[in-house]
């Protein structure tokens, strides 16, 4: 197409001129030859350009997909961290709360323990002999006072407990050693009932345990231990999952004993006991209260974590 419209315009350009010699008539032609070249070179360069830009355009095209690709498996990623991340702090509040849970029972169990100990040390010292190694009871038979009255070592005990009389202490033996006297049973006193109830406890006997705890109760209501013999009856029932009756065990600490030790852990495991029943709304009620009340307690923090985790 541009060849015949060069030889148009030559032709054109002679007829307008004249006569024109055979010289300028090679030349031209020469030209057109030469344009007709370069026309030809600048089509293949813009086929080559052409092909380059689809090259580029499709390079462009897989980039995006793979970009795109690349940002949904980060999103991806970035979704799976984050609820990775969450299952830990999940994971993270409960084991506090199971650490806060077991150093409260180990800080309890520590408080029985060494009231336990300063109990044996009183009776170590009280049964000692006046003479001798202290600590070590005195093995010979022994007469008891001639007195109804309860003996030294007994004075200053709870009411409502047994004390030994003349007439329940068994007559000595005679002179021929033919009946030895036999030892008079020693009654308990308030504590050493609650460090045999404690004991019970201990060993996993909650039956045995329950029922001393309430003998205690029973014998000295108003007693220093009454309010803790009365948590540990709601613990055994709360080891032997009755969680309704330990619910009521405790409630008794709270009514009965308002002003003693054991009200934060009472509210504490009154809460996990409504838990254990499926009724989260009292639960949730009582730890708050429990927070509310003492924030900063240990028992507060065990609620907190609890109350997280649900």
């Amino acid at each position: 197409m541009i060849k015949w419209c060069l030889l148009l315009l030559a032709v054109f350009l002679l007829t307008s001129v004249g006569c024109a010699t055979r010289g300028d008539v090679m030349a031209l032609n020469d030209r057109l030859v030469g344009l007709e070249r370069q026309g030809a070179e600048l089509e293949q360069r813009n086929r080559a350009l052409q092909r380059e830009k689809e090259r580029i355009l499709s390079r462009m095209g897989e980039f995006k997909k793979t970009r795109e690709a690349e940002e949904m498996d980060i999103r991806d990623q970035s979704a799976s961290l984050r609820a990775t991340l969450e299952q830990f702090r999940e994971d993270i509040q409960r084991l506090n709360g199971r650490i806060e849970e077991t150093a409260h029972g180990i800080r309890a169990a520590m408080e029985g323990l060494d009231a336990r100990i300063d109990r044996l040390e009183r009776y170590i010292n009280l049964d000692s002999p006046a003479a001798g190694s202290p600590g070590i009871p005195d093995m010979a038979p022994r007469r008891e006072p001639e007195t109804t009255e309860a003996p030294e070592m007994d004075r200053g005990r709870e009411p409502g407990l047994r004390y030994p009389t003349r007439e329940s202490v068994p007559p000595p033996a005679d002179a021929a050693g033919d009946r030895p006297r036999q030892p008079a049973e020693r009654p308990r006193s308030i504590d050493g009932q609650y460090a045999m109830a404690k004991g019970l406890f201990d060993r996993g006997d909650y039956v045995a345990a329950r029922r001393a705890f309430q003998e205690l109760i029973q014998a000295a209501p108003r007693a220093p231990h009454a309010d803790n013999a009365q948590f540990w009856i709601g613990e055994t029932h709360y080891r032997e999952r009755q969680y309704e009756e330990a619910i009521l065990a405790y409630q008794n600490v709270l009514e009965q004993y308002p002003n003693g030790n054991k009200i934060r852990a009472s509210l504490l495991k009154q809460g996990l006991a409504f838990y254990m029943l499926g009724d989260k709304s009292n639960a949730r009620r009582i730890l708050e209260a429990l927070i509310h009340q003492y924030p900063s307690s240990s028992e507060a923090n065990i609620a907190r974590n609890k109350l997280n985790a649900w």
